[in-house]
């Protein structure tokens, strides 16, 4: 760190959940016991229609995380009356939470910009998601000043970074999926190529597309070829939003945001991001490239620590050649894997995630099979019970719907799972 990002870390933290200082009295309990402060965090970026929603997976965390005392909660929201009111959603519950409650922090996304990067020009943040002329950088500001908040503020050194949008379906330790992580740092990438035509003569200028906006970032694309962005990829055809576990660790991070900032010359993080994307207006057409920029910064400045692994290859290897060629879309990608979930497919989903053991999944509650979407399918509920943890434990970037509870309460990997009435639709 810089010394300002140094005094700015040296600062208090702002009162936690429910913005009465229960992080810091959940803290200097931990002390008391001889306990060390938690080194490992979830960050959860938030807005006010998904708060049932989060509170939902927090009751989750407490129900079904043996170790939730290792493991902080960061949740940053949109402004400072949003923060309150997610105090008070969250105040019922605080019964039902007593181990994660006490290390669950509450932030507002300008209050955090303006504690680590007090330069940054506010004015030009947007009010919300996709408002605006940069209001699609918003989301992905909105995780990584969370992410730096956890690290520079809370002293985490490894933190998961995700939305509301969770659940924890079964009984894991947070702990070994972080240090699975750990063991084996892994940029996961889809990549099908047999599913993309041949060009006719190749191109001397790239694509200008998510991978491209993505390096763009934190090295400044415009003068390279198309030869050169290729070299950059871990295939030439790879996706990388697919694997939802979005791991990062403070040293490793801290190295990426000092790229961005010295590539754009700016003492802000967020005037650097606003810099490259004026730069390249297109690029504003992107919405989620800044996991794709962590991993392909991972990819090219972390080998061979971070190795690259195509989830193509183990999707054919559990579900054959045939079902892998029949969609590049689904079939092909981890991301949206479960739209192809089916009665027939459903072994061969068991099968994958028994093989990766990979603990979290996205699932958006319309398998293939059935009227999709409606609470007569519950195969996304089958294939979680039938999957030994810790592998499809964790549900992230997409919702349990509170239908899921009652109309596939048979299915359900336990009885009694927490869950809180909501209305979102992944």
């Amino acid at each position: 760190m810089d010394q300002l990002q140094a005094r700015q870390a040296r600062r208090p933290a702002h009162t936690g959940f429910p913005r009465q200082d229960v992080e810091w009295r959940g803290s200097r309990q931990a002390k008391r016991r001889g306990e060390a402060s938690p080194k490992l965090a979830v960050v959860l970026t938030s807005y006010h229609a998904h708060f049932d929603v989060l509170s939902q997976y927090l009751l989750s965390f407490e129900a079904n995380v043996r170790d939730a005392h290792r493991c902080r909660h960061l949740v940053v929201v949109s402004h400072t009356e949003e923060a309150a009111k997610l105090g008070r959603v969250l105040a019922p519950y605080s019964p039902r939470l007593p181990r994660v409650a006490p290390l669950l922090t509450i932030e507002d996304l300008p209050g955090v910009i303006r504690r680590l990067d007090p330069n940054s020009t506010l004015s030009l943040l947007p009010a919300a998601k996709n408002r605006g002329r940069l209001g699609r950088l918003y989301v992905c500001v909105k995780k990584a000043y969370a992410l730096r908040y956890a690290h520079e503020v809370l002293d985490v050194e490894h933190a998961l970074v995700t939305d509301s949008e969770a659940y924890v379906w079964k009984p894991i330790s947070i702990g070994a999926v972080f240090s699975q992580e750990a063991q084996r740092p892994t940029v996961w990438f889809a990549d099908a190529p047999f599913h993309h035509k041949t060009p006719r003569r190749v191109r001397d200028r790239p694509s200008i597309d998510a991978n491209w906006c993505a390096l763009h970032v934190y090295s400044d694309a415009r003068s390279a070829s198309a030869a050169q962005i290729r070299r950059q990829l871990p295939a030439p055809t790879a996706t990388l939003f697919e694997y939802m576990g979005f791991f990062y660790q403070r040293r490793v991070f801290r190295e990426y945001w000092a790229s961005v900032t010295a590539t754009w010359q700016s003492l802000s993080f967020f005037d650097a991001l606003v810099a490259a994307h004026e730069a390249v207006p297109s690029c504003l057409a992107v919405g989620f490239w800044f996991e794709v920029s962590w991993l392909l910064f991972l990819f090219n400045r972390h080998r061979p620590q971070y190795e690259a692994r195509n989830i193509t290859a183990a999707i054919e290897r559990a579900f054959g050649s045939a079902f892998v060629e029949r969609s590049l879309y689904v079939n092909a990608r981890l991301e949206l894997l479960t739209r192809a979930l089916s009665n027939q497919s459903l072994g061969a989903f068991q099968r994958f995630f028994s093989q990766t053991q990979l603990p979290f999944f996205r699932s958006d509650f319309r398998g293939a099979s059935g009227r999709q979407g409606t609470r007569s399918s519950c195969l996304p509920v089958a294939m979680i019970s039938g999957i030994a943890a810790p592998a499809a434990s964790f549900q992230v970037n997409s919702a349990v719907p509170s239908w899921a509870f009652s109309a596939c309460e048979d299915q359900l990997p336990a009885k009694g799972l927490p869950w809180v009435a909501h209305r979102i639709k992944t």
